[in-house]
């Protein structure tokens, strides 16, 4: 028997489970079958959502993943239908600056850009780097910094050019910030 096999009859709506099934989506992603691995996270969200509360972290990290995999083949539409289902479920969790939500507005920013909507676009990554500036563990400067470019390419994608320059030496800061620590250790 298959450790899934082996898992999945322990119940039908076991998380442990729908944990298998987000892993095999991640390996059917890196190898190219987005349409597989599609069909994975939306069978381990049912699952998930069995077992937990419909407004979980659990669940908006599905709907995060099944996005990127959205965006990935080019369906930008329903990446930002999911991104919007996980900023929702964030929003009611947590604290209006957790850095998750942060995270979800930089996400959905990016999708908003490619959709040419600019202004909404402009609008969450504002929103993203505010959250996000009080960041001072490494990784999430390093975020900062990534989410603080996007916003600067962004800019420039509606020839907003004094404000990009702005935003990008906004991120060369933030990217000083993080040779210091990488100095100190």
């Amino acid at each position: 028997q298959s450790c899934e096999e082996v898992i999945k009859s322990g119940a039908d709506n076991n998380i442990n489970f729908a944990i298998v099934q987000i892993c095999k989506a991640n390996i059917y992603n890196r190898k190219g079958f987005v349409e597989k691995a599609i069909a994975l996270l939306k069978e381990s969200q049912e699952l998930v959502k069995k077992v937990l509360i419909e407004k979980s972290d659990d669940i908006a990290i599905i709907y995060n993943n099944i996005a990127c995999l959205y965006y990935q083949i080019g369906d930008y539409d329903q990446a930002k239908e999911y991104l919007v289902k996980c900023l929702e479920i964030r929003k009611s969790i947590h604290s209006k600056n957790h850095f998750d939500i942060g995270f979800t507005l930089n996400n959905l920013a990016i999708v908003q850009g490619t959709l040419k909507d600019y202004q909404s676009a402009n609008t969450n990554f504002h929103d993203s780097i505010e959250i996000l500036k009080k960041a001072d563990k490494l990784s999430d400067l390093r975020k900062l910094s990534k989410v603080q470019n996007n916003f600067g390419v962004n800019l420039l994608q509606i020839k907003e050019y004094e404000k990009a320059s702005s935003v990008f030496y906004m991120s060369l800061r933030t990217k000083e910030k993080i040779l210091e620590y990488v100095d100190a250790d």
